[in-house]
């Protein structure tokens, strides 16, 4: 997720919580979910990516001038010397070596000091704010490669179009921002300044303001860019904070599709504090069709969708780093191993990712990224959903031996569960009341593996 969209999920979730907070129960909270306006995290990108990177431009500067006169910390320890090597002693240091019989020598007729007390300077670089700078260099740099991945998938390929580009001339111009950028960044992590002050473990997580943060014009203005710009300090919030986005988008989706709020689950009630946030599990709907289960799981939720006696669940995750999170789903390998899940699929602010190719002995997955057009994220989680509880009337003896996806044979039968082996789709068979025997329903519960 981009700078500028964590930005907007910040504003957005302030929303969020006063409307869940005022509605209180969920078949209010979903009654009424339409009048929450959810601004789309997209809107403001491509708007302004061009004075955003003139932003960073200018900030890069600043910091090339902090790595080439950065700010150090004079500490001074006490060692002792050979008294030839030491240039001058202070007047203390001078008192102590009288006081210390160990220090002297004799040498013929006479004392003279061998060793001497010398107060030794060292200048540290690496300082706290020294680290802060390095800690915005990080997030640019991270920055400027999520813009420059995302310019490049909105790139057309050749298909035999007149026009490779829609938009081509602001897209050119932003790319060649972007590299430049790129540039200046690789320079600056090539001094002297930031190799060794990215040395050091002690990580900044909660940015406090310093004198010199406040004092010093340099540090100053990336004090200042960092707080114009950063909404999240805490990774762990922000991604609970857009589970929860999507939550709401989630809920619309649903009305869209008709499903109601399951009559025996009326008393739920929610409420954002200070400290805790509410936990949104065994949230039950129902259309004419299927009933639905919400619980929360890893980044996301997993949700349960039954019709009869066939009850299927798929894992629904959102990630901020615009792919699936490996460390997260390797918290899930016995889910992978067990094949718990039908589906196991990310949603990001611009796209869908799912696994494939899950070997179970191994324990490995395929992970492979939607290629539709860019749409909004209420379109994404639609999409989703539309694709969870397909259903078309069909001839059953035809598609009992027909793949009604890919037209393939290879398939497996498992309690009338129907897995094509060629296209990875799933479907089932039911009778719908007052409906012609032969003319049955198909719910596609998987297609094409996705």
């Amino acid at each position: 997720m981009k700078i500028i969209e964590e930005q907007l999920l910040l504003n957005n979730i302030k929303n969020i919580k006063a409307f869940v907070n005022a509605n209180k129960t969920m078949p209010n909270i979903y009654e009424n979910i339409s009048s929450l306006e959810n601004k789309s995290l997209q809107d403001l990108s491509l708007k302004s990516d061009i004075l955003f990177f003139d932003e960073i431009s200018f900030i890069l500067s600043v910091i090339t001038s902090i790595v080439t006169h950065p700010q150090i910390t004079t500490k001074t320890e006490d060692i002792i010397l050979r008294a030839e090597l030491a240039p001058s002693l202070q007047n203390d240091a001078f008192l102590r070596v009288l006081q210390d019989d160990r220090m002297w020598k004799q040498k013929k007729l006479k004392m003279e000091p061998e060793y001497v007390y010398y107060h030794q300077s060292i200048d540290e670089i690496r300082t706290y704010e020294n680290r802060f700078i390095v800690k915005v260099i990080n997030i640019i740099d991270q920055e400027l490669k999520k813009y420059n991945e995302f310019y490049i998938s909105l790139l057309k390929s050749f298909d035999f179009q007149d026009s490779l580009s829609e938009d081509g001339e602001k897209q050119e111009k932003a790319m060649i921002k972007i590299n430049l950028l790129l540039k200046k960044i690789k320079f600056i992590k090539n001094t002297r300044f930031y190799k060794e002050v990215s040395k050091s473990k002690e990580e900044i997580r909660y940015v406090q303001p310093t004198n010199i943060l406040l004092k010093n014009r340099l540090y100053n203005y990336c004090f200042k860019f960092y707080r114009k710009h950063i909404a999240y300090d805490d990774k762990i919030e922000l991604e609970q904070d857009f589970r929860l986005y999507y939550f709401t988008l989630l809920l619309n989706s649903l009305k869209k599709n008709g499903f109601k709020y399951a009559k025996s689950d009326q008393k739920k009630t929610f409420k954002f504090t200070k400290t805790n946030r509410p936990e949104f599990n065994n949230i039950k709907f129902e259309s004419k069709l299927f009933k639905l289960v919400i619980n929360e799981d890893i980044n996301g939720f997993v949700i349960t969708i039954s019709k009869g006696r066939i009850k299927v669940d798929h894992l629904l995750m959102f990630d901020v780093d615009n792919g699936f999170n490996r460390t997260d789903l390797n918290l899930r390998k016995r889910s992978l191993k067990n094949n718990e899940f039908v589906t196991i699929e990310s949603l990001t602010v611009w796209k869908k990712s799912f696994i494939e190719n899950i070997n179970e002995e191994k324990n490995t997955f395929d992970i492979k990224v939607s290629k539709d057009n860019i749409i909004s994220e209420q379109e994404l989680m639609d999409k989703w959903l539309e694709s969870k509880i397909s259903h078309s009337y069909a001839s059953k003896e035809l598609y009992e031996k027909y793949c009604p996806v890919c037209k393939g044979m290879d398939k497996e039968v498992d309690n009338n569960i129907y897995e094509c082996k060629e296209c990875n789709s799933i479907y089932t068979f039911y009778n719908e009341k007052n409906k012609d025997v032969n003319k049955q329903c198909i719910w596609f519960i998987r297609v094409r593996g996705i």
